[in-house]
């Protein structure tokens, strides 16, 4: 995940955004830790994952 993050950084990407089931655990988690915003419906069974290229430092992840 941290190279496909790195590759859209590196080609301009502003934003990169992904749909998670709910209960993949291990996914969200990491997602947490790399910074992702969660959007999700309470009717729905999946979660939108979305987080800004442009403000990520690579660095710190």
């Amino acid at each position: 995940m941290k190279s496909c993050l790195a590759f859209s950084k590196r080609y301009g990407l502003k934003r990169v955004f992904g749909v998670v089931l709910r209960e993949n655990r291990q996914m969200l988690r990491l997602a947490d830790k790399l910074g992702f915003k969660k959007a999700s419906s309470p009717a729905s069974n999946e979660i939108e994952l979305i987080i800004d290229i442009e403000k990520l430092d690579l660095y710190t992840l």
